[in-house]
Parts: structure tokens; C-alpha cells; sequence
């Protein structure tokens, strides 16, 4: 960060980088607004805006990247039920179980019943995608 006179291990392109609020106000002015539970830092290239997520974490979305989305599992797991969730659970752990198939193989071996007695379904698959994304495991097994 070029006008912030500490030096800070920052990376533009890491999900996130954090700034301590002690140093911070003791180089630029920092106005606390509790009603909305957001930051503002007046740097000397103008206000900085730290909106409060979910979490209880403050972040700054530059104006250039505002579309973008960060979140969280348990941010993913609202609007579900605990049966939803449930299943979705065992639709991940035998996903695994199963060597991390493809998507569309793992639905087939599902609706085509070849796991004998699964309770699992494919709105269960669905909804695991929905919750965790996409396996790191299975990513980087099938990524070079």
C-alpha cells in the first residue's frame, strides 16, 4: 500500500489482506458509524469504506472489483433445512468415499440406483454443491 507508512504484506490478488485498526488510526482519522457497523478511514487518497460481514469481519471492497463475493460455508448454509443439510452432508462424504466422480457420473450412479440402498438423492448432491462449491480435493486431483 503506497501511502500507508507501515509496511504490510499485501497481495492484490489474495482473497484478502488484513490491516490492524491500532496502526491504522495512527496515520489516518477513523470514524466508527455503530448503526451501520462500518468503518470509514479517510486516507490521504480519500475514504476508505470497511463494511461489516456476517462474521462480525470489516472489509473493503475496492470500487474496481465491487462485484465481488465473498462467502462463507455457514453464510451458504442459511435458507436450508436440518434434513437439507443432512443430506447434503452424506452426499459430500460419499462423494469422497467414492473417489471424487465426476458430477454428472456421480448424479447417473445415484438416479440409475448402481449404490445399492443410497439415501442419498440428487437434490442432496445439489444442495452440497450449493454449500461447500466445488471439492478442493477432487479439484486437484483432476487439474495439471
Amino acid at each position: 500500500m503506497r501511502d500507508y507508512p507501515p509496511r504490510v504484506w499485501f497481495h492484490n490478488k489474495a482473497i484478502i489482506n488484513i490491516l490492524c485498526l491500532k496502526n491504522v488510526r495512527q496515520h489516518w482519522p477513523v470514524e466508527y458509524d455503530s448503526k451501520s457497523a462500518k468503518f470509514v478511514v479517510h486516507t490521504n487518497r480519500g475514504p476508505m469504506e470497511f463494511i461489516m460481514i456476517e462474521e462480525g469481519l470489516n472489509l473493503y471492497i475496492p470500487p474496481q472489483v465491487a462485484a465481488a463475493f465473498f462467502g462463507t460455508v455457514s453464510g451458504n448454509k442459511e435458507g436450508f433445512n436440518k434434513c437439507q443439510l443432512k443430506g447434503a452432508q452424506m452426499a459430500k462424504d460419499l462423494f469422497a468415499k467414492l473417489v471424487f466422480p465426476s458430477l454428472k457420473d456421480f448424479k447417473w450412479a445415484i438416479t440409475s440406483n448402481q449404490i445399492p440402498n443410497c439415501p442419498v438423492t440428487v437434490d442432496d448432491v445439489d444442495n452440497a454443491q450449493k454449500i461447500w462449491g466445488k471439492d478442493v480435493a477432487a479439484l486437484k486431483g483432476k487439474t495439471i
